[in-house]
């Protein structure tokens, strides 16, 4: 990733409001981005039109600091935002973004319906154009309302040309043939509108012309994909799940770019 990528773009990922600047156009839900107290008018008007919805810290990952937030019920909603304000906008990387609540599609709801269960695509940008690397289902686990593998979820290995589940397993190297907690199978599930889902990566991968690699994270709602985030460091998890390693297809990618292979210095 530090080969393939400029360290001053991290920040267009790390960042989730400027992650939302620079990729709004494919989220296809309504945001609101907040940094301190002065943007408390932009949340009220915010929740007015959603009053349950999602909140994420600036810098979270792995799911981390992630709520759904219902104000449906509450007498005094003002006291509530200002609580996520404090929550949320204190110390160095103050801020946090809420978003309109993502509605997926019954095919992907049903392997966790409290999480949404969303496909990662790792791209390459050659000169020529972007291709998709690898990709994988991300399903959460439990009451977790997340789907990363770093809270507890599962990772499923798809199949570049069909789409389908080859392998499943978590970060802990349990393997699974069907969901622990709705007993759905994982193996063999087929993402459903597949080639859309990397076209759209590679669309995706386009934007930051200073870098080569990503993973975009996806959600598949009933107007198409879209976009969940982008990770500029995402992890080669896919390997977990079919317990094979990646190091001859990047040395492949660093031939075709015309870069140094990486070689084995026994780690």
């Amino acid at each position: 990733m530090e080969k393939l990528n400029q360290a001053k773009n991290l920040v267009l990922f790390d960042d989730k409001i400027r992650t939302a600047e620079v990729f709004g156009a494919y989220y296809h839900r309504q945001v609101c981005c907040v940094r301190s107290a002065a943007d408390l008018e932009a949340l009220r008007r915010f929740t007015h039109d959603h009053p349950r919805f999602i909140a994420k810290p600036l810098n979270g990952t792995c799911g981390m600091g992630v709520q759904i937030v219902d104000l449906t019920d509450e007498a005094n909603p003002d006291t509530r935002l200002n609580d996520l304000i404090g929550q949320y906008c204190s110390g160095t990387d103050a801020g946090f973004i809420v978003e309109e609540l993502i509605v997926q599609v019954p095919a992907m709801a049903q392997l966790h319906p409290a999480s949404v269960n969303s496909i990662r695509v790792a791209t390459i940008r050659y000169p020529e154009g972007a291709e998709v690397l690898a990709s994988f289902l991300r399903v959460g686990r439990g009451d977790s309302i997340v789907d990363n593998a770093g809270a507890g979820g599962i990772i499923g290995t798809l199949d570049l040309d069909t789409g389908c589940v080859i392998a499943a397993a978590d970060e802990f190297g349990n393997a699974f043939d069907t969901h622990p907690d709705t007993g759905l199978p994982l193996v063999g599930f087929q993402i459903p509108q597949w080639e859309q889902a990397k076209a759209m990566a590679c669309e995706l991968a386009t934007i930051v012309k200073g870098n080569r690699y990503a993973g975009w994270d996806l959600a598949l709602t009933e107007k198409g994909w879209v976009m969940v985030e982008g990770n500029a460091r995402g992890q080669f998890v896919w390997q977990m799940p079919t317990q094979k390693g990646f190091w001859p297809e990047m040395n492949r990618v660093f031939a075709r770019l015309g870069m140094k292979e990486m070689k084995n210095h026994g780690i």
